[in-house]
This record gives structure tokens, sequence and C-alpha cells, in this order.
């Protein structure tokens, strides 16, 4: 399956938790296993790791590992 036209691939921000937080809720509904959910989003700010806010800086560099 490729990219939808259009799509950009980037990391995620934390001004993207509740996209993120319903995406996995879809896909838990999706597979009948909607009440097995426990993330929300104080604790997916709280695990996730996230690229410096896009509000915070105009550009991101990503670094050699």
């Amino acid at each position: 399956m490729g990219l939808a036209e259009g799509a950009i691939i980037r990391h995620a921000v934390r001004e993207d938790v509740s996209i993120i937080l319903r995406l996995i809720n879809e896909l838990a509904d999706y597979e009948k296993a909607l009440s097995s959910v426990k993330a929300t989003e104080a604790t997916l700010l709280e695990t996730l790791t996230f690229a410096p806010s896009v509000t915070n800086a105009p550009h991101t560099d990503i670094l050699p590992t």
C-alpha cells in the first residue's frame, strides 16, 4: 500500500496527541477491542517522545545517529 497523494510523513509533536489518541481508538474499535484501550492524552504526553514543537521551532533538524 502506498502513501496517499499529498501525504506528509514527519515526527509527531505534542500538538498531535489528540490525533494519535483518535487513531489508537479507531484501530481498537475496528479490531473490536475498544474497551482494551487505556491510553489518554495525559498518558501519551507522559510516555511518548516528541520532536520539537512546530510552534516553538521554525524548523527541525534531524541529527545523524
